[in-house]
């Protein structure tokens, strides 16, 4: 996602909730963020969106040409290595499957 955001040196004079919303983040998202999280209003407009793990998941795997569930099942037989990047574990289980074909 391109943040539109340059910082200035003038964040009293951002309107942030106009940064967040030309950034594609909801009101909805930008207030929870300040108010739940606790995050600046800067932080919150500029921060991009991540996508639910399971999307996030789906798009690694497509991209590797593997299986999302793939994924998981490696996590539960290397609980070690869990907090391993999903692009690496993606790459580790791509590899693996052109290694045996």
């Amino acid at each position: 996602m391109k943040m539109l955001y340059r910082a200035t040196g003038k964040d009293k004079e951002v309107d942030w909730l106009k940064v967040a919303r030309d950034n594609g983040i909801s009101e909805n998202t930008y207030w929870q963020r300040v108010h739940r999280l606790g995050l600046s209003e800067r932080e919150a407009a500029t921060r991009p969106l991540y996508g639910r793990g399971r999307e996030t998941r789906t798009l690694i795997a497509k991209r590797y040409g593997i299986n999302c569930d793939s994924i998981d099942s490696w996590r539960r037989r290397h609980p070690e290595q869990r907090d391993r990047p999903l692009e690496e574990i993606a790459q580790i289980i791509a590899n693996n499957k052109r290694a045996r074909a």
